[in-house]
């Protein structure tokens, strides 16, 4: 089960369609910058691929599987089938 900290960092990132990058480098793109300052790089077709939130909370999605370090510190690996799991 998620922590309340990583649920309310992750809940805007699953109703974004994405796909994966084999060798993703944000630096090598211009984000999208939102009014919070968090910023949102995406791929050739605009789907979202790698994601700096305001928060801190940096939030990346490869072969399905999307890949969480929080602003509290937390490291976490969500499937496309929802499980989760924590990476210490």
């Amino acid at each position: 089960m998620f922590n309340d900290c990583l649920y309310s960092q992750l809940k805007e990132l699953f109703p974004v369609r994405s796909r994966s990058l084999e060798s993703f480098e944000p630096s090598d793109m211009t984000p999208f910058i939102a009014p919070d300052g968090s910023k949102f790089y995406t791929d050739q077709s605009g789907d979202i691929m790698y994601a700096e939130y305001a928060s801190g909370a940096i939030v990346t999605m490869q072969h399905s599987t999307v890949t969480a370090r929080t602003a509290c510190g937390d490291h976490w690996v969500v499937s496309s089938g929802g499980l989760s799991f924590r990476v210490d």
